[in-house]
């Protein structure tokens, strides 16, 4: 049958009945490229419109977009085309590398139904094609029509942020918060980071508490909030580091801790509950962390363990022996306990060292 066909079509070329045949034929012999030239020649050159969307269909099927374009023109022409098909030439366009044509078929169909997606597709493909300015002026027009919602939002900033323009990717960000879901995690993350970056810390904390609040902080998260808490609510910024170590169990989350704590007063209940929440073997790895045994210090000073308190001085000193503040804690501590024994033979040579260090000045004086 196929060979018949084949035969009929070449002694008449233009016979509408022999073309359908052959369509026909071609399909249920596996030749479906066959069956593609010959519905198209029904659909575009004899202008049968009844073969219009079996050759489409056909075309999608075989990926064929230089003739999917061409029938999907044809049905659009004769306003027989649905929404979707008219949505489809735009994407046909960008296969066949014809990204322009393809904006004007989503601006066509936009002036007929302006719904989002036909804008932001616009906006895609200019962003495709490496213009920057043309997509930004979308995305605008899409959030002057649609609100400043966080994907609009988060893509303006993106723009404004590579090209430099810091303040103007915070603005787009922060002029979306009141619609941002606290679901919106590459929102709350983006705008966090950049309000950091351009020491807006408050901003930044605002937003990082979001990502706490829903189980999504990292570390730099929980920094910034204590960061912007420890002098204005330091109890609530314990709590936030706090729960950080626990979450993260970052070593700076810890040290944070333990730096809030000793801000305190009294600070023992606090540097007693930080000390608590070290796990078995955990307090290993703060072995290098002079601020870890200074801590301990003030700790075992308070609960009357002087010895003890004393040797873990000495060892944050033997960590960083040219630290003048941490050689000036550890003479308040032996003034505090009343033991100057093991300096009183030092004092003369600590003069020395404090002509350059006002740190040392006053315990020092103290100690004589």
């Amino acid at each position: 049958a196929y060979a018949l066909a084949q035969s009929a079509v070449r002694a008449r070329p233009r016979s509408r009945v022999w073309l359908a045949r052959l369509a026909q034929a071609a399909r249920w012999s596996n030749h479906p490229q066959t069956a593609l030239t010959a519905l198209c020649r029904l659909a575009l050159d004899l202008h049968e419109t009844r073969y219009l969307q079996p050759a489409l269909d056909l075309a999608v099927g075989l990926r064929d977009e230089t003739r999917a374009v061409l029938l999907l023109r044809e049905l659009i022409r004769l306003g027989r085309a649905t929404p979707a098909q008219r949505r489809m030439l735009s994407g046909l366009y960008l296969d066949t590398g014809e990204p322009e044509r393809a904006v004007r078929e989503l601006q066509r169909e936009f002036a007929r139904d302006p719904t989002p997606q036909l804008l932001w597709e616009q906006a895609v493909i200019y962003g495709s094609l490496g213009e920057p300015a043309r997509e930004l002026a979308t995305l605008k027009r899409y959030r002057e029509r649609y609100g400043p919602g966080t994907q609009v939002t988060l893509a303006i900033a993106t723009i404004e942020y590579v090209h430099g323009r810091l303040p103007q990717a915070l603005a787009a960000l922060v002029s979306a918060e009141p619609h941002a879901r606290q679901s919106d995690t590459a929102y709350w993350e983006t705008l966090s980071g950049l309000a950091w970056m351009l020491e807006r810390y408050p901003l930044a904390a605002r937003a990082a508490q979001v990502l706490i609040d829903t189980g999504k902080a990292d570390t730099a998260d929980y920094q910034r909030v204590v960061y912007a808490e420890q002098y204005r609510h330091p109890q609530r910024a314990f709590a936030v580091a706090e729960r950080g170590w626990k979450q993260t169990h970052d070593p700076g989350m810890f040290l944070s801790m333990l730096y809030v704590a000793s801000a305190l007063q009294p600070a023992t209940p606090w540097l007693a509950r930080a000390f608590a929440a070290l796990g078995p073997g955990q307090a290993g790895a703060f072995a290098a962390e002079p601020a870890y045994w200074t801590s301990l210090a003030e700790l075992r000073a308070a609960q009357g363990h002087g010895r003890a308190a004393l040797a873990a001085y000495r060892q944050a000193l033997r960590l960083s022996p040219g630290d003048d503040s941490l050689l000036a804690g550890y003479l308040w501590l032996l003034i505090d306990s009343g033991n100057l024994t093991p300096i009183a033979s030092h004092l003369y040579r600590l003069d020395h060292r404090a002509r350059q260090a006002p740190a040392l000045w006053a315990p020092i004086t103290a100690a004589y």
